[in-house]
């Protein structure tokens, strides 16, 4: 809601900005993570966790309306948060806690598309994308081609195991048994231009 009123006021053009740099600051921090499904459930919030945990959940929120938008051409978050309030205020809703799963159901319906493997990337699933682009040049058609494969994975940035900031976390991550997945292999990207 911070965000929509902020865009309100500033202009779309801060805040996509805004956004590009929340994007960059998840994914410098999505290291070794939990999924942010089991911030909650599992491990007990430190400031640092629920700093994170309110930085990424903003960021999936806005890739969620970019999402909804494109492929429905609806209002999409503003339209869904608006309808939470309402039955909230009418009382249709018999709690005012929200599960993931009646979330992802009223964004579906409201959506009118399927966001399983959004919830499965970005709620369910831990990490922040990577792109791996690979070209070739094709002889017979005289174009280069071009293949962008998405991988979900970790980096391996050479972080301290003793820092302060990481500490308690790890602490708390290897008590309830909440492990990171594997290491993404290093990988370059090449350009080479070609002159007739």
């Amino acid at each position: 809601m911070t965000d929509l009123f902020l865009k309100n006021l500033s202009g779309n053009n801060e805040y996509r900005f805004r956004q590009k740099l929340a994007a960059d600051k998840v994914y410098e921090l999505d290291i070794e993570r939990p999924p942010i499904y089991s911030l909650g459930s599992i491990l007990n919030l430190d400031p640092s966790e629920s700093e994170f945990l309110a930085l990424k959940a903003a960021v999936v929120l806005f890739i969620l309306d970019r999402r909804l938008t494109k492929s429905s051409g609806s209002a999409g978050i503003t339209r869904i948060t608006g309808r939470i309030f309402t039955n909230s205020k009418a009382g249709d809703v018999e709690s005012t806690l929200l599960s993931t799963a009646q979330f992802q159901r009223l964004c579906e319906k409201m959506g009118h598309v399927k966001l399983d493997s959004f919830f499965q990337q970005w709620v369910y699933g831990a990490g922040c994308p990577q792109f791996f682009v690979t070209q070739r040049f094709n002889k017979k058609k005289l174009v280069v081609e071009m293949l962008i494969q998405q991988r979900q994975g970790e980096r391996n940035v050479g972080q301290d195991d003793l820092a302060p900031e990481l500490f308690l976390r790890d602490v708390e991550e290897e008590l309830h048994e909440v492990w990171a997945g594997a290491i993404q292999p290093v990988f370059t990207v090449s350009e080479h231009k070609h002159e007739r």
